[in-house]
């Protein structure tokens, strides 16, 4: 029997079936690419999510691979996205036996709650921040600060990964433009760089899809205030009264000259009517995929404390067992 088709026979409850599960999506999705994206989608829909378990671990692992992976979640987010859009309405009975629980409520869940975590990053950042200053070696400096550096580097990665994310979900109507204008209403009203940043990603991705989003929902609601002779209520904000705000953040020299390009990009491309002057990186054919696998086991090795070389995009490790080149097999 095909080994693909294996992985979704019954799960052994014995051998822990969520845990059979995680491993068999992360082992289709690192395979993922878009000339097998169709088999590997099929695959995953046919796998056994009948629990609220199981599709709370399904959506994770989605979720993560979207936003946290450090080599290619910002290329492959449209794709975690299409998938999303498969199982949007899958459901299964609850853990508490009352109703059912969503694919669509988990995920949308999961995508606020990394929203809204800021505050609680911010103030382990600042506990790290504080041990460091009191300690009392040079060694122990030099350790906490390479965990400082690492815990920023992943809430940037993860904050960054989530709005492309969600505005990925939103240009394939799975989130509400209501949803939309709560997002760029809050990172616009903080002047933190890291946020400004996120917002200008954010409208990169979705500005052309709000704009049409937006005069759809004023047309329904003008004929609708003309049928019911009432005054027109639009409950929304107006892209250009953000891009407004954001031009004016342009011009200020508060900011440092890397987030006023950013803010002038954007203006750019509304200017553009939302056509980039280059095109951005999409998801690799799968020869590239392979170089992208061999990325990835660089930086664990690296992170492993393993000694490697790398040679271009391919890697070696220095041991008399593996002298090859990135074995990859297909």
């Amino acid at each position: 029997m095909d080994q693909m088709n294996m992985d979704c026979m019954d799960w052994n409850v014995e051998n822990g079936p969520v845990v059979d599960l995680k491993k068999a999506i992360r082992g289709r999705l690192n395979k993922l690419t878009p000339e097998n994206y169709d088999k590997i989608s099929k695959n995953i829909l046919e796998m056994e999510v009948d629990t609220e378990e199981k599709l709370s671990a399904l959506v994770q692992i989605i979720f993560d691979k979207a936003v946290d992976d450090p080599i290619c979640s910002h290329i492959y987010a449209p794709i975690y996205a299409e998938l999303c859009k498969l199982m949007f309405e899958k459901e299964v009975p609850s853990a508490s036996g009352t109703g059912k629980v969503s694919f669509r409520k988990l995920l949308l869940e999961r995508c606020q709650q990394t929203f809204e975590k800021e505050t609680k990053d911010e103030e382990e950042i600042v506990s790290k921040q504080k041990a460091l200053e009191e300690a009392d070696t040079e060694e122990k400096k030099k350790e906490l600060q390479m965990e400082l550096n690492e815990r920023i580097a992943k809430t940037k990665r993860i904050m960054s990964g989530n709005i492309r994310f969600i505005g990925e979900l939103f240009k394939l109507r799975m989130l509400t433009i209501k949803i939309m204008n709560f997002c760029i209403s809050k990172l616009l009203k903080s002047r933190d760089e890291e946020q400004l940043e996120c917002l200008c990603k954010l409208i990169f991705t979705i500005g052309k899809t709000y704009e049409e989003e937006y005069d759809a929902k004023y047309q329904r609601a003008v004929a609708e205030s003309k049928r019911l002779g009432k005054q027109l209520q639009i409950q929304l904000t107006k892209l250009d009264v953000y891009l407004d705000e954001m031009r004016k953040l342009s011009q200020s020299e508060d900011l440092s000259s890397r987030i006023r390009f950013m803010l002038m990009d954007v203006l750019d491309l509304k200017q553009n009517r939302w056509v980039p002057r280059r095109e951005g990186e999409k998801p690799k054919k799968r020869k590239a995929r392979k170089r992208i696998i061999c990325a990835r086991r660089y930086y664990q090795t690296a992170s492993d404390g393993i000694s490697v070389t790398k040679t271009g995009w391919w890697t070696e490790r220095k041991t008399t067992r593996d002298k090859a080149t990135c074995n990859y097999r297909s």
